[in-house]
């Protein structure tokens, strides 16, 4: 064996040795999140566009005329019957621009600021790295949407004591429902971000790529083609915004309120093609993004 050989042969030893595992990439995410404010600042920012524009905005409406056509419909939405579905049919237009961004940090921060080539090589896998803050928006997400239920019940309770709302308490099962479906559209949200920020390398560019999907495309262009023929509602309703808006508008029909009306959702697919959808787009997404990310020089 000769010098230069033993030599590499250590370095690539040296080099396994030293590599961080998906145990330091996770604690190493965890830690980047944590101390973001930014993460915080959106997040707080959707729990006040629930509070704001679901039940004060609302509830000042009713009040001024509660008898009216607006008030009875209003009124079936801010009870504490329909609290765990009333926010969620803001999840795919206001709260996008929330999500969307969350994934952009997730995915390409670190060519904002720089540190991508600083840290790759403490790592033996690329993949375990993204993986890693993959698991981070999981867990995100899980907690935005519990929150996101929280601050919905307690504006509901708050706005239906001081309106003299009679209202019931929805099922736990529903509720349950609810949460689940809630984190997977967060979570599906944040790979959108998240795979086109890796894609554009860039933590801007990313966001008002996914953004501008998500408002731009599917909420006005393909609204705009529906009269074009019922394919085209069938094409949105598998569509990462679409199938969030059916998913949601389903549950909301179950518990007994209008939300074509209400929130302009409808059913554009059964709630298990939704279901699908939007599990596929989330993996999709998040494949894409990785094994791009793999391929190509950073």
């Amino acid at each position: 064996m000769t010098t230069t050989t033993k030599r590499t042969a250590i370095t690539k030893r040296t080099a396994s040795r030293s590599s961080a595992g998906f145990g330091a990439a996770l604690q190493g995410g965890v830690a980047t999140f944590m101390a973001r404010p930014l993460v915080w600042v959106l997040v707080a920012v959707w729990l006040l566009q629930v509070v704001i524009f679901a039940y004060a905005i609302n509830a000042a409406v009713y009040s001024q005329n509660p008898g009216s056509p607006t008030g009875t419909l209003l009124a079936g939405s801010l009870g504490v019957n329909v609290a765990h579905v009333w926010p969620l049919a803001s999840m795919p237009t206001y709260g996008s621009f929330v999500f969307v961004l969350l994934g952009a940090l997730a995915g390409a921060s670190d060519y904002r600021f720089g540190t991508f080539r600083l840290i790759l090589p403490r790592y033996a896998s690329r993949t375990g790295l993204l993986g890693a803050r993959i698991v981070c928006l999981a867990v995100l997400s899980v907690a935005v949407s519990a929150l996101t239920l929280l601050t919905s019940f307690a504006a509901s309770a708050i706005v239906s004591s001081s309106l003299k709302l009679d209202t019931g308490v929805p099922p736990v099962s529903d509720v349950l429902v609810s949460f689940a479906l809630g984190a997977l559209v967060v979570f599906m949200m944040t790979a959108i971000g998240f795979a086109l920020s890796l894609v554009l390398r860039s933590l801007l560019g990313g966001f008002l790529a996914g953004f501008g999907w998500a408002i731009g495309i599917e909420v006005l262009l393909m609204r705009m083609l529906s009269p074009l023929g019922d394919w085209v509602d069938g094409v949105r309703g598998l569509l990462p915004v679409g199938s969030s808006s059916a998913l949601i508008a389903a549950i909301g029909e179950k518990a007994g309120f209008d939300t074509a009306a209400t929130a302009g959702l409808s059913e554009l697919v059964s709630p298990w093609a939704a279901v699908v959808a939007l599990i596929a787009w989330t993996v999709i997404l998040f494949a894409t993004a990785i094994a791009l990310f793999r391929r190509r020089d950073v």
